[in-house]
């Protein structure tokens, strides 16, 4: 287990004044950094504290997931995006029922299937796909709901600034209890305290929460956990992209090919 306070450590020791520590949900951990007053950021591995070079932007990626999210058409292909999701959840559990009452209800889902080529290979793979179908889909539907503000993803929870502070000499990030108990896969966004600045404290964000930390004791002065919003938005991000769980997205990605053939199958029928 890496944490916190020993990545916080490593990209201290290199050049320049550190701002920001980012992990990206990718797993990237990006350090911002100011060089001769100049903002840089760098890549680094965790294990080590080397410096990386910068990922490579996949423009067919960054189109794709353009495409994906929108249509590439702003807003509107959002709000289409949303609409083809919901779509799905209903071509899915009405198919569901069809197939059911075809092969003689709900016990006998899975019996063989018989009819033409294209119905055999439809109602097979539906039956398969269809879970990871819905889930892809009503998790889609709710991002595309928290997108358009219509339901609450949790991202106005705030720490207050602590009144409190040492304002003594600071440790260094390696010696600062509060950041060593924490796993660097849970980190979200540690950003240091100013220089100038001695009642200044770092900012830490988690996937539990917003918290303070004093740069003289290393103590937690206060810490907001994410409220249900929160907790359940990254769940459903979780769901939907499968980030994490590579087991999950190998499932929904085999889903997701079964849905050219059902719909050649489908309109063949």
């Amino acid at each position: 287990v890496i944490s916190v306070a020993t990545v916080a450590a490593m990209a201290s020791g290199k050049r320049g004044e550190v701002e920001k520590i980012v992990r990206t949900p990718t797993g990237s951990i990006i350090v911002h950094r100011a060089v001769n007053g100049r903002p840089i950021k760098e890549r680094i591995d965790a294990r080590t504290g080397k410096v990386l070079p910068p990922p490579v932007q996949s423009t067919f990626t960054q189109f794709v997931t353009n495409l994906h999210r929108s249509l590439l058409l702003g807003d509107g292909g959002r709000a289409a995006a949303g609409i083809g999701a919901v779509c799905m959840v209903i071509l899915s559990v009405s198919g569901l029922i069809m197939l059911a009452k075809r092969l003689g209800g709900w016990r006998a889902l899975y019996r063989r299937i018989r009819g033409s080529r294209a119905q055999r290979w439809h109602g097979e793979l539906a039956r398969v796909a269809v879970l990871g179908l819905l889930v892809s889909s009503l998790t889609a539907i709710y991002m595309s709901l928290a997108t358009f503000e219509l339901v609450p993803d949790g991202t106005i929870v705030e720490a207050s600034a602590p009144s409190q502070v040492d304002g003594g000499v600071r440790l260094p990030p390696a010696r600062l209890k509060a950041l060593r108990k924490i796993d660097i896969n849970d980190l979200r966004e540690l950003t240091f305290p100013q220089a100038k600045d001695p009642a200044d404290a770092y900012r830490l964000t988690t996937v539990d929460g917003i918290g303070h930390i004093d740069a003289a004791t290393g103590a937690m002065l206060l810490f907001a956990p994410h409220d249900m919003a929160r907790q359940i938005h990254e769940t459903i991000y979780m769901l939907h992209t499968g980030q994490g769980l590579w087991p999950l997205a190998l499932a929904l990605g085999s889903a997701a090919l079964a849905v050219p053939v059902l719909s050649v199958t489908g309109t063949l029928i």
